[in-house]
């Protein structure tokens, strides 16, 4: 074990359901709606009649938490995501991002070479884990 990460403490972080995410959805669903509205009362009824169903079906399939459940691992300096019964061996994307209110985790899947990511809002782990994963995130760069 190399020295940078002997001393490191793991990281086992369990994605949750967040309230603060359904509430950014609902806020979004009510922009496109009202867009939908006003573009009805613009008199292109063609139009929303087109968008309607692909905007619905979106927004329907955006409701959804897929990675909630979902357990992201670092222990030195191996990062794994387990999900759906399946431990996977990632690499941490540099589209990773930190705020003070949200961490967008990326990473591309070691064996497939597919991309994923989760939304971390401040209500969807632990306080203590997700400082742990924005420390992690800031080392990888």
């Amino acid at each position: 074990m190399s020295v940078r990460y002997s001393s490191s403490p793991a990281l086992h972080l369990i994605v949750g359901k967040s309230r603060v995410r359904r509430v950014c959805h609902i806020i979004f669903c009510s922009c496109i709606f009202l867009a939908l509205y006003l573009l009805y009362a613009k008199g292109y009824l063609v139009l929303v009649g087109i968008l309607a169903t692909p905007v619905g079906l979106s927004l329907w399939q955006l409701r959804c938490e897929a990675m909630a459940g979902a357990v992201v691992h670092w222990q030195q300096g191996l990062w794994s995501v387990e999900h759906a019964q399946q431990t996977r061996p990632v690499t941490v994307r540099l589209r990773s991002t930190c705020l003070g209110w949200l961490i967008y985790f990326a990473w591309q899947e070691s064996l497939t070479g597919r991309n994923n990511g989760v939304w971390l809002f401040l209500d969807s782990a632990p306080r203590q884990q997700l400082r742990l994963l924005r420390l992690r995130l800031a080392m990888e760069r």
